[in-house]
């Protein structure tokens, strides 16, 4: 199975503090202060997106509650916008409500039936859950919409879920076009280099590892174990020690460093 990296966002404290009835409390500014704005000056739209990026970065840490209570706060903000929409979406998700999930994905595209992400999105929980064939013909739709920005994304998605449903050609073509449309994402070049690994394409992988690199994206127990598997491929055993120290040194107790030691790489 390919293991999904996502790069969790610096988590954001707990809003807190004593306020007049008349302020509100809209975010928090870079120093974590609480930013306050009287109720007549408030940008409505602008708080909502605030609190749905707040609820995002505590879903990247599975602080559900917050989550979600930030996500109630922006309802009332600005209800029925397609980031709120989508939020949840991915909030129900997370928690395994699987029917709230889905109706909430379905809700969105049929309100913004052009939004490429709303399909990204709900393409990759279908395949999530593994309803392939639905998951890859969202995923489809939202590569055919032609102001989509994000078509790398789509077809990353697209890569992993072929690959889980076993499908190799079409995920290996997947890949290469999510590269191909300026994907860059962590995920991106560990799982394809996974995948260039698996299928026999040594030198593939260390290339997209290099480009993980390149990018300055933190090594992880999953991306130095990896690097370790790679340079065991390429003779270069040098590396792989070196790998495999800095794997020892920083993530002592995962589970990378156990197979480390035991020698299975």
């Amino acid at each position: 199975m390919l293991n999904r990296l996502f790069i969790a966002v610096v988590m954001a404290g707990m809003l807190t503090g004593c306020i007049t009835s008349r302020e509100v409390i809209v975010g928090r500014d870079a120093n974590g202060n609480e930013i306050v704005r009287n109720v007549g000056n408030i940008d409505y739209q602008k708080a909502a997106l605030a609190r749905i990026n707040l609820a995002h970065s505590f879903m990247d840490q599975k602080m559900m509650s917050s989550a979600k209570e930030n996500l109630n706060i922006a309802e009332g903000y600005n209800p029925g916008t397609e980031q709120l929409e989508l939020a949840w979406g991915r909030y129900y998700s997370i928690v395994g409500d699987v029917r709230n999930a889905e109706e909430k994905y379905k809700k969105v595209i049929a309100s913004f039936p052009n939004s490429g992400m709303a399909f990204t999105q709900y393409g990759g929980f279908l395949c999530d859950n593994k309803r392939y064939d639905e998951g890859l013909q969202n995923l489809m739709q939202a590569i055919s919409i032609p102001k989509f920005a994000l078509i790398g994304n789509a077809y990353e998605r697209a890569a992993v879920c072929a690959y889980e449903s076993g499908q190799k050609e079409d995920s290996k073509l997947y890949f290469e076009q999510a590269i191909n449309y300026g994907g860059n994402s962590a995920s991106l070049f560990y799982n394809y280099a996974v995948f260039a690994l698996e299928g026999g394409d040594a030198k593939k992988a260390d290339q997209l590892m290099r480009n993980y690199d390149m990018f300055q994206y933190p090594d992880t127990p999953q991306t130095l174990y990896l690097k370790i598997k790679i340079s065991q491929a390429l003779g270069e055993y040098a590396s792989s020690e070196i790998f495999g120290r800095k794997l020892i040194k920083y993530f002592p107790t995962s589970e990378e460093t156990k197979k480390f030691k035991a020698g299975d790489y």
